[in-house]
Order: structure tokens, then sequence, then C-alpha cells
């Protein structure tokens, strides 16, 4: 009867073994898809966030910062997650984002980002159809010089 014991032992020991090393292994790839997703996401999400410090010259600044709110808000939502996330789609977002960035009107680069996040998932589609005619209002605001007298100041 030890040795029955023994293998028995044994085999649950080989069980946990075999399930820490797929857990291991798991988590080793989810840990590496993180640091991919986070490489790509956390900079352009900081360098749309960054737009609003300095609205561009004939721009209302609320109704600019509030563009920028919106579109940056919008990144996030079609971004949020990398468990659902095409990480293609992100990186062809953000390469495009740097290509555009510092070039042409910064008010076209919002619309610009606008669109590529309709395009890039579902959950892009569905957060642009809700919201862009918010962002739209903010945007229409800030190319007015002195801002929509309609619109109070945020």
């Amino acid at each position: 009867m030890p040795d029955a014991r023994r293998f028995g032992r044994w085999i649950r020991r080989a069980v946990i073994a075999t399930v820490a090393a797929l857990l291991c292994l798991w988590f080793g790839w989810w840990y590496g898809k993180q640091r991919e997703y986070d490489a790509e996401y956390d900079p352009t999400r900081k360098a749309i966030l960054a737009m609003d410090d300095k609205p561009p010259p004939g721009l209302n600044p609320s109704c600019w910062k509030a563009a920028v709110i919106w579109s940056h808000n919008a990144y996030v939502e079609t971004f949020m997650f990398h468990e659902v996330v095409d990480l293609d789609s992100l990186h062809r977002f953000g390469a495009g984002f740097r290509e555009r960035q510092g070039r042409g009107q910064p008010a076209e680069l919002l619309v610009w980002i606008w669109d590529e996040l309709e395009r890039a998932s579902p959950r892009g589609e569905r957060y642009v159809s809700r919201f862009r005619p918010a962002f739209q209002e903010h945007l229409d605001c800030a190319r007015s010089p002195d801002g929509d007298p309609r619109r109070p100041e945020r």
C-alpha cells in the first residue's frame, strides 16, 4: 500500500507542477502582450492629451481644450483593454498619428483621430457614432474666434 500512496502523491505533485507551469506560460504571454500594448497606447494617449496645452492661434482656448478632451476620451474608449484590442489596429493608429502630428492644422488632426477611431474597431465605431456630435460642437466653437455665444464656457 505504501507504493500506491507514493504514486498518488507523485501524480498530485505532477498535476500541480503542470498547472503551475501552464499558468507561468500564460502569464508570460499575457505580460508580453501588455508590454507591447502599453508601448503603443500610452505615448499616443499622452500626445493626444498634450494637444490641449497650447491651443493653436486663432482658436478659442476653452472650446479647443474640450474638443481635445473629447478626442482623448474617444481614443481611450476605443483602445482601453488590450484583451479586446487588435494590436495591429493600435499600431496603425499610432503610426498614422505620429506621421500627422506637427504637420498641418491641429484641428484637422482631431478630425482625423475621430475618422480613424471609427474604422479602428466596433467599439470605436459605437463611441464615435454616439459622441462625435458633441466633439464637433466643441470643435466648431473653437474655430469661431470668440467661441460660440450659445455655449457657456466650461
